[in-house]
């Protein structure tokens, strides 16, 4: 989390805490709640140590507009942000904010049956469980759920259809005969599975810098 007394409040929270937990406001005096936004991934898994200088870089707007392009190292963390309740506002001073982070306590990744295609960067939906497909679900929560590792098992960054895209939906990764297209190829797919969903959770309180220190 960044330091406090900042006109803004942003998470960077790894894509399958994205889709298993629950990030909400709990306490504060106007109506306030935590967005995804900007991009599906958008920081580097091995770039943050635990430094808050490190952590507070953030992608130049070039990048979050050819998200199509952006590059592998990319792929592994979602942007959350505190915003007003219609979203359109998310500057805020003279307020302190208590949000809460809900995780299940435990998890792990299952692999699936699957038999690389010929063109292995190539992906059918078909290999994947059925019911788990819903082309309209946002693609975050589809890709928090499954990962598609290469020969060394690390994720690879699945491509999008079109550039400039602003939280997609899974349509728009899927190309034609119902496919998923990888900067890479896919040796292995796995699932998550929540192995024990009682909740662990973490509270903490923001302020936002004063009016008068701007």
């Amino acid at each position: 989390m960044h330091d406090q007394n900042l006109e803004y409040h942003e998470l960077f929270l790894p894509i399958t805490m994205s889709y298993t937990c629950e990030l909400q406001v709990v306490g504060a005096d106007r109506p306030l709640q935590w967005r995804p936004v900007e991009r599906l991934f958008v920081y580097p898994l091995d770039r943050y140590d635990g430094d808050i200088e490190d952590y507070q870089q953030r992608l130049p707007a070039e990048s979050y507009l050819r998200y199509a392009q952006l590059p592998e190292e990319y792929l592994g963390r979602v942007r959350w942000e505190l915003q007003s309740m219609d979203g359109e506002r998310r500057f805020f001073h003279d307020l302190e904010v208590t949000s809460e982070l809900r995780c299940p306590a435990e998890v792990t990744w299952q692999p699936l049956t699957y038999q690389q295609s010929e063109l292995p960067w190539l992906v059918p939906l078909e290999a994947l469980p059925g019911p788990s497909v819903d082309l309209a679900q946002p693609a975050r929560e589809f890709f928090g759920r499954f990962r598609f590792l290469d020969a060394n098992g690390e994720a690879l960054m699945p491509m999008a259809r079109a550039a400039d895209l602003t939280d997609p939906a899974l349509e728009s990764f899927v190309f034609p005969e119902g496919q998923l297209k990888f900067h890479g190829e896919v040796r292995r797919i796995e699932q998550l599975q929540i192995d024990d969903s009682t909740a662990r959770s973490q509270r903490w309180t923001y302020r936002f810098m004063s009016l008068e220190a701007y």
